[in-house]
């Protein structure tokens, strides 16, 4: 009788202890299915009123299945972004993540820009892809106040070359 005495205290420890342990357990499953995964390319602080979006670049090619050429046109996705020169780095960055371009120093109305490793440009894009990126940096970065030439430094490739361009390098995509 003695031992009956203990083994029901004893008995309900034990499944007190056990019961805690599993619903903690449960608990924590939950709060794992409850995470939640956000495109940080897409956020919106509604603290600040700050739109963390990366800018569109003002201009973009495009391939006319009609004419089978390359057209320069107004970007629908431009959400009116006021042009400054690290929001086109930033948007080219994001589009095109395997360049990574930099700006230099402007000079009149010329702006360098750099590009250190252009192996995924002048080697990985084709002829077609090359132009159409240097377009889309060219037009971007000439939206800015005083440039008009854009000065590619990067070392040549069968694909793309490095130097001065301007939009009017770029008139026969339209």
């Amino acid at each position: 009788m003695k031992s009956l005495k203990y083994l029901i205290p004893s008995l309900l420890a034990f499944s007190l202890i056990l019961n805690a342990c599993v619903s903690d357990s449960r608990q924590n499953a939950q709060e794992q299915d409850s995470i939640v995964v956000i495109d940080s390319t897409s956020v919106i602080d509604t603290t600040s009123g700050v739109d963390l979006t990366p800018p569109a670049l003002p201009y973009i090619v495009v391939f006319s299945e009609e004419t089978a050429r390359f057209n320069i046109i107004e970007n629908p996705d431009d959400s009116g972004f006021v042009p400054n020169g690290d929001g086109y780095v930033e948007a080219l960055n994001t589009k095109y993540p395997e360049i990574n371009i930099r700006m230099g120093d402007q000079r009149s109305d010329t702006l360098d820009v750099f590009i250190d490793d252009a192996t995924h440009l002048t080697q990985g894009m084709g002829s077609a892809g090359a132009n159409s990126y240097l377009a889309e940096a060219t037009y971007a970065f000439s939206e800015l106040d005083s440039v008009n030439v854009v000065n590619f430094i990067f070392k040549t490739g069968d694909h793309a070359t490095s130097g001065p361009y301007t939009r009017e390098f770029f008139n026969d995509f339209h």
